[in-house]
């Protein structure tokens, strides 16, 4: 059986106030439509009516969680399956991407494969200033 819409604030204010006028919980649904239930657990305490919470499966992340999730992230270079592994959380690496991706603040960038910088290079490098650059006052 499906849920319905909850009450309006107009229809609970017609409950009240066909129930300050004394009429009996079948007769308030009769004129209003709705069912019996509703309307006792409205009348039995109005002040709690729509509060409940709605079932359903409580996330794995936490709200805490996502944020240490980001706090990692914003620290250095590490890949999804690094971050679960070192805050040690028991979702897929795929949930932890989408968690980043969804974050407004934070933008993937790919990073540019070089070779590696040896020695040799570094010396080249160093040794272009001193045969190309002079620093007397003649052009």
């Amino acid at each position: 059986m499906s849920k319905r819409k909850q009450l309006t604030d107009v229809i609970e204010g017609q409950i009240l106030v066909l129930h300050n006028e004394c009429l009996s919980v079948r007769e308030i649904t009769e004129s209003i439509n709705r069912t019996k239930t509703v309307v006792h657990n409205f009348i039995k305490n109005p002040a709690a009516y729509g509060s409940k919470r709605r079932s359903g499966r409580p996330p794995k992340l936490t709200p805490a969680l996502k944020r240490r999730v980001i706090r990692e992230v914003s620290k250095g270079e590490k890949s999804a399956n690094q971050i679960r592994k070192a805050l040690d959380l028991s979702v897929h690496r795929s949930r932890v991407q989408a968690l980043l991706r969804r974050d407004t603040n934070l933008k993937y960038i790919k990073f540019i494969n070089a070779p590696v910088l040896l020695p040799m290079h570094m010396q080249q490098s160093l040794g272009w200033p001193k045969n190309h650059v002079t620093w007397d006052d003649e052009k």
